[in-house]
């Protein structure tokens, strides 16, 4: 059953209108067009109705918001197993906190029928929006698929949940103009090793045409199993229909234990990359599937990378709109202790809420990436030196991200340090990516967190000493331990809190505040520069060690010589710090 309206697209017959009588369950209700009342909901009318139970269109009359109210069916709840399985479903769901992932408002009973209220959502499923679709698949729509259900599998998996039935039908493509697909269903989603017997012998849980080998015969499942059902949800996109299904339920698990299905370089549409986690997805050997969702997830967002455009797809893939012009500024920046002027390139887009947000153009070029020789308390992974190559311009944020920028587009800025115009900070890694997306949803401009190499090459601007200003970092100049000079172990005092974003003067090319104030993620997993291939747009894009990100440029509480334009820190990416922050770069493709 779908927690959501039917769309106009569907064929099939839209449920018929019925009274209260329909459903005995109902409390009566004394407002007229309504169904009736269970428990702090009005149900206003049926949406859909399944096996189980039904689902309405309904409202929190306390909170008035509308929700899809999932009904379990009462002659079933009365059931031990199946009552245990639905209300399963709830708690399971309830814990995962995903915008790629439906939201559980509350889960209950009343007039004995549990429910489950839930986030209501425009749109229609991916099933519906395949059967609709004219035009042929692009491979946009086949990466925006598959990134945002990695995005909720992440979710999930995170929990120790694994969803068990990852299918078009359970993946919703909202129409509220995010095109944002939302995983759902939980009814059959079970912890990882639990042992609670919600199934009854001899069923099959899950969806045969898209469950993995392993889920098919019965045998553990993991992570990995939902990283099938993807697969076979993209194989589906690509070839038009179905890839293991066949008429009897017999053929299609020898299908699914069997047959290998066509590489995904045949179809001709997908970057290399993108092809190849799709082979990978589909192997019925879970060895061979990538081991998590994030390590898929990191392929795809490399994929999507490198396509040149994204296509204009209805309710599904962003349209990328022209940027505004640009404007020449002047400004003032310090090199080698002497002040002096130039001019940078900025566009600024309107993010909502008031406010906006600038971006200076870097053009593209070549620099020496690392601690040069002889650099003093250089560490072991920024050596050795080598130059690099930026083949193209990118606009980077003329500030760090602002606490007043955060809320207008998350709604809440999570800092320790209160102040709109400070930097935001106690952000994780993951949570700069969601920002970047929900900004590149808003504004249909391609964002992301900067490569750690376009870091370096734009916060060194053509400089080669530790810092554009030089070899020191002096109380006007930066804002950690006052005047402590570069090339010494001193604590100095400390700054208690960070600064206002564009309190130190700019480097070269405009861009203000690069060393010190907070800590700048970066899109890289951690790894040894000697593992990154080639040294023309070098970015890690696979883990090394672990799952570690990286951060550059020091922060408000660090000696000086960790605020060099050389040096790496890195953490976990749900890593939240009180010194940790971002910067946006825009792309241009």
């Amino acid at each position: 059953m779908d927690p959501r309206p039917p769309s106009p697209d569907r064929d099939a017959t839209p449920p018929r209108a019925a009274d209260a009588t329909s459903y005995h369950f109902l409390s009566p209700t004394d407002r007229p067009g309504e169904l009736g009342r269970l428990g702090p909901y009005r149900v206003i009318r049926l949406l859909g109705a399944g096996g189980m139970g039904f689902v309405f269109r309904a409202e929190d009359d306390a909170l008035r918001r509308p929700v899809a109210l999932k009904v379990m069916r009462p002659e079933l709840a009365c059931q031990q197993v199946d009552r245990e399985r639905f209300l399963h479903e709830g708690r399971a769901a309830a814990a995962v906190k995903s915008d790629y992932v439906i939201t559980i408002y509350g889960v209950g009973e009343a007039n004995g029928a549990p429910f489950l209220a839930m986030e209501f959502l425009e749109g229609l499923s991916l099933e519906d929006w395949l059967k609709a679709r004219k035009k042929p698949i692009t491979a946009s729509a086949i990466v925006r698929v598959a990134k945002d259900t990695l995005r909720g599998l992440v979710a999930v998996h995170k929990q120790n949940l694994i969803h068990r039935d990852v299918k078009p039908a359970n993946l919703w493509v909202e129409s509220a103009g995010t095109g944002r697909i939302t995983l759902l269903d939980f009814g059959i989603t079970r912890p990882v090793g639990d042992d609670l017997n919600l199934t009854r012998p001899g069923a099959i849980v899950g969806t045969p045409a898209y469950m993995a080998p392993e889920q098919a015969r019965g045998l553990k499942v993991d992570g990995r199993t939902d990283l099938f059902s993807l697969g076979a949800v993209l194989v589906r996109m690509l070839m038009g229909r179905s890839p293991f299904e066949r008429e009897t339920l017999t053929d299609t698990l020898i299908a699914l234990a069997t047959e290998e299905l066509p590489p995904a370089t045949s179809f001709g549409i997908l970057p290399a990359e993108m092809a190849k986690l799709i082979d990978h997805l589909v192997a019925k050997d879970p060895k061979r599937r990538p081991q998590t969702a994030a390590e898929a997830l990191g392929v795809v967002q490399e994929a999507e990378r490198k396509l040149v455009t994204l296509h204009s797809t209805p309710s599904v893939i962003l349209s990328i709109s022209p940027l505004p012009a640009e404007s020449i500024q002047e400004f003032e920046y310090v090199i080698k202790g002497q002040r002096k002027t130039g001019k940078r390139k900025v566009v600024v887009l309107d993010i909502g809420g008031g406010q906006t947000m600038s971006f200076v153009r870097i053009e593209k070029g070549n620099f020496l990436m690392g601690a040069a020789p002889g650099e003093f308390l250089a560490e072991a992974d920024e050596i050795p030196q080598r130059r690099v190559e930026l083949s193209r311009d990118f606009y980077l944020g003329m500030y760090a991200v602002t606490q007043a920028q955060y809320r207008a587009v998350m709604g809440q800025s999570p800092s320790a340090f209160k102040g709109d115009r400070l930097p935001v900070e106690c952000v994780s890694w993951e949570d700069a990516v969601a920002f970047c997306e929900r900004l590149t949803d808003r504004t249909k401009q391609r964002m992301e967190l900067p490569t750690e190499a376009q870091w370096e090459y734009a916060c060194r601007a053509g400089t080669t000493t530790p810092f554009h200003f030089g070899l020191k970092l002096n109380g006007d100049l930066a804002n950690q331990n006052g005047n402590q000079p570069y090339g010494t172990e001193e604590t100095g005092p400390y700054k208690e809190t960070t600064v206002e974003v564009g309190s130190y003067p700019a480097n070269p090319w405009g861009l203000y505040d690069m060393h010190g104030n907070v800590w700048e993620w970066c899109r890289d997993y951690y790894g040894p520069y000697d593992k990154v291939v080639g040294l023309t747009d070098p970015f890690q894009s696979t883990k090394q060690v672990d799952y570690r990100r990286v951060l550059r440029g020091g922060s408000w509480s660090n000696l000086a010589w960790l605020c060099r334009a050389a040096f790496r820190r890195f953490h976990t990416p749900d890593t939240r710090d009180d010194n940790a922050g971002f910067r946006v770069c825009l792309r241009l493709d």
